[in-house]
């Protein structure tokens, strides 16, 4: 499964580097956000891969980049090549079993998608459930949208791993929800040429709550593995 497919003009780089891991095809293409960040390499991806599933974000952003991809998606659907759908609140994919790995939808719940219609930021958010061990991926939700999810969404995940959007900006995670949250470890994905740094407020708000960062404007690529309990970060640099 690939979450996301780079920045405009970075889909040959995503897929080198699918190919460098032996990937001949995808089961399935998740995009969180119709934000052109994510869907810069999706149509090449879809095209050079094909993917079995196509799972994108339920409140939809038009711009030309997210209606190509949105239209070449719904063709592969009509040739019976590819299921598309958008997961539900509390909708939870089997990924394999002993022990169960799951894709769990978190948000945007029913309500959000009313409230947050066209809202580019107004993400997917889903949770990664391995064994005893869960990653949340609050995809490019700000303050606003995460304390909708909390005050809607009857699920309620550990986040024992954190992964946070919008470069760790001010607004990218609201300070009360890691009171209930288990988060040990957060990856703020930060691209490099982009000149951005993830703010002093939200770097604080983590150090105070005991969490260990890692930052891929500083450390490169984040590889997190785990056997369902305990977790390995590696980092590029």
């Amino acid at each position: 499964m690939l979450s996301g497919a780079g920045a405009p003009g970075e889909g040959p780089q995503v897929i080198r580097f699918l190919k460098s891991r032996g990937i001949k095809r995808l089961d399935t293409l998740l995009i969180t956000t119709w934000k052109d960040q994510q869907l810069g390499g999706a149509l090449e991806v879809l095209k050079g891969f094909g993917a079995r599933q196509f799972f994108h974000n339920a409140v939809f952003t038009a711009g030309p980049r997210a209606n190509a991809v949105y239209a070449y998606a719904q063709q592969q659907e009509k040739q019976g090549k590819m299921v598309m759908g958008s997961p539900g609140p509390g909708q939870s994919i089997t990924i394999f079993f002993s022990p169960p790995c799951r894709l769990n939808a978190i948000a945007p719940t029913g309500p959000m998608i009313s409230r947050f219609a066209n809202d580019p930021d107004c993400s997917l958010m889903v949770e990664f459930s391995y064994d005893k061990l869960s990653v949340l991926n609050l995809g490019q939700t700000t303050r606003k949208h995460q304390e909708a999810m909390w005050k809607t969404s009857r699920d309620r995940p550990d986040g024992q791993v954190l992964v946070i959007g919008h470069a760790g900006s001010a607004d990218a995670l609201l300070p009360s929800l890691l009171k209930p949250l288990k988060t040990r470890v957060a990856v703020i994905p930060v691209a490099r040429r982009a000149g951005k740094a993830p703010s002093a407020i939200t770097l604080s708000m983590l150090r105070k709550a005991k969490v260990k960062v890692y930052r891929t404007d500083l450390q490169g690529n984040v590889t997190v593995t785990t056997d369902g309990r305990s977790v390995d970060v590696k980092t590029a640099r």
